[in-house]
């Protein structure tokens, strides 16, 4: 996710760590920094992990990464042309359900923007997306600090 900063979802994410459910979580670092900092935005990706991490009282449960791009070793940060920031967007539930699509977990996209996604459901098509898209990803990537 390129964005995460909603409070409802931070408690969510939260809530299910505690309730033992493993949540892993790949950010891109500072991406669209400016503009998620603005009054209303609802705050940084850094901003985000920290209340994450805060809430959940670093539970093990709970896997916080930064995305590096294919072929490297640190996070990408910002979000220029070329630099090999991510701007997917995906979700997998308990291997049965995959969502992709244009929405960010953050209040611009969830209360302002015309975003969209897509749920699939089926365990074959989850593990199929989450396979390809996910897991190469945050397999490379690093903790968020």
């Amino acid at each position: 996710m390129p964005n995460l900063n909603n409070p409802v979802l931070i408690k969510a994410l939260v809530a299910a760590a505690h309730r033992g459910v493993k949540v892993e979580l790949l950010l891109s670092k500072r991406f669209n920094e400016q503009r998620e900092s603005a009054l209303g935005a609802g705050g940084t990706n850094a901003k985000a992990v920290k209340k994450l991490k805060s809430l959940s009282k670093n539970s093990s449960n709970l896997d916080i990464r930064w995305y590096v791009a294919p072929g490297g070793n640190e996070p990408v940060e910002e979000n220029r042309s070329g630099d090999g920031a991510s701007h997917a967007k995906f979700a997998s539930f308990d291997d049965h359900m995959v969502v992709i699509g244009s929405s960010n977990q953050d209040n611009q996209s969830w209360y302002y923007a015309d975003e969209t996604s897509l749920a699939i459901a089926g365990r074959d098509n989850t593990v199929y997306v989450r396979d390809r898209l996910f897991q190469p990803a945050f397999d490379r990537s690093v903790a968020a600090d």
